[in-house]
């Protein structure tokens, strides 16, 4: 794990490239697919892009979630309120829906609603992280537990 950390992708050096390394990466993401293509011939055996997908935020940073990921866990990983107010995403330019499978290299946009506020409850169904699922559930609580009587 020291070794994964002192060299893998999250390394110090990664992040120190800075800004030339992400304008390169954004021109052409496909360098991630190029890594996954590699690994599944067997040339180099990485077990940590079996379990997990990258992808890009609109402004190119990378988010890493669980392979499945749909964009509704891409948007709870940011932050809960983009989460809470999420109607609709777009994936590399086109929309999509919100449960689409999120593969290495998307770039995922959130749209959101400015008054809404409350997540489906269907969303349970097909969301994969801790995180999303247990916003979603409080959000939901929440909402509940506020509702006038009459």
């Amino acid at each position: 794990m020291h070794e994964y950390n002192e060299y893998g992708l999250a390394s110090h050096a990664f992040y120190k490239t800075g800004e030339k390394l992400r304008g390169a990466m954004q021109k052409d993401v496909n360098w991630l697919k190029d890594l996954n293509f590699i690994e599944k011939r067997g040339d180099i055996r990485i077990d940590h892009f079996t379990r997990h997908v990258y992808v890009f935020t609109p402004k190119g940073d990378i988010i890493k979630l669980p392979r499945g990921a749909t964009p509704i866990d891409f948007a709870y990983t940011i932050h809960k309120d983009l989460g809470n107010s999420c109607v609709g995403v777009t994936v590399n330019g086109e929309f999509q829906k919100l449960n689409y499978p999120l593969v290495d290299g998307d770039r995922v946009e959130i749209k959101t609603q400015r008054n809404k506020r409350l997540p489906s409850p269907d969303w349970l169904d097909f969301v994969k992280t801790r995180k999303a699922r247990e916003e979603i559930r409080k959000a939901l609580r929440k909402e509940k537990e506020e509702k006038p009587i009459f």
